[in-house]
């Protein structure tokens, strides 16, 4: 999304029948390469933003609830936390 509102790209998966995969939080790599989605499944989607514009992998955070994510702001480093108070550092 641009400052005025207007959407300037939209990412979504190629779901199964009956698949409702819905994206709680997205945050952009470091360098803008790569948006990283959490998923209410707790899964992590990755997005290429430099070629594909395509998901090119998924990934299972936790074994419970994943609460968030959040994006190093100069390293290569995202973690996610649980709703049973783990966290865990991913290098991305």
């Amino acid at each position: 999304m641009n400052l005025e509102g207007k959407t300037l790209k939209t990412f979504t998966l190629e779901k199964a029948v009956g698949d409702t995969t819905i994206f709680m939080q997205c945050v952009p790599s470091r360098r803008g390469g790569w948006i990283y989605a959490l998923a209410e499944n707790g899964s992590l989607y990755c997005f290429n933003m430099t070629t594909t514009y395509k998901l090119e992998n998924t990934v299972k955070l936790h074994d419970g609830e994943v609460i968030g994510i959040t994006q190093h702001p100069h390293r290569n480093f995202l973690a996610s936390y649980a709703e049973d108070g783990t966290v865990q550092i991913w290098k991305v």
